[in-house]
């Protein structure tokens, strides 16, 4: 017995492959300058973010027919799985979908008009631990986990800018 494709499922991976044509194209059609022959330009993050896109609008696609695909006896293993496994995580985070995506919001305009007074690292650094901590449970070591991949992730990002493609960052406070 084969479940059915569900169409929100289905709209969001077509939603995104649609969106990844859109963002890979774009620097085809301008006339974006080549800075110096080994420099990629303007034209590099825009291909990267809508390949990006692409990987996840067909990880999207693949999740929904494999969903769609499971049989009902394994269906209902996943969710007697989920009961025993996850009651513990739901108790720590019972936000309601509004409150987190208010206390998102609240989080990326903090980041917004932060970033340049705080500078990269610190505006980052806080955004990620933030958001991790608004849609992720909320138990003393997950709070822990996401203070050391906030660090980790904003000194790899900031680096990586940084370093290998010379871009100049807001160095706020840190200046």
């Amino acid at each position: 017995m084969s479940g059915k494709l569900k169409a929100a499922d289905l709209f969001a991976a077509v939603l995104f492959a649609g969106l990844a044509v859109f963002i890979l194209i774009q620097p085809f059609l301008g006339r974006a300058p080549r800075l110096s022959p080994g420099d990629p330009g303007p034209w590099l993050l825009p291909v990267v973010y809508g390949l990006g896109l692409a990987a996840l609008s067909v990880a999207l696609f693949l999740q929904a027919f494999r969903k769609a695909r499971m049989s009902q006896e394994t269906r209902h293993a996943v969710e007697t799985y989920r009961d025993v496994t996850e009651p513990a995580v739901e108790e720590q985070n019972d936000t309601s979908p509004l409150i987190a995506l208010s206390g998102m919001a609240g989080v990326t305009l903090f980041y917004v008009v932060s970033f340049e007074r705080l500078g990269f690292y610190l505006s980052t650094g806080v955004f990620l631990f933030l958001a991790m901590v608004v849609l992720g449970p909320r138990r003393g070591r997950s709070v822990l986990i996401a203070a050391g991949i906030a660090v980790v992730t904003t000194l790899i990002v900031g680096l990586t800018l940084t370093q290998f493609l010379e871009v100049s960052l807001p160095r706020g406070l840190l200046s």
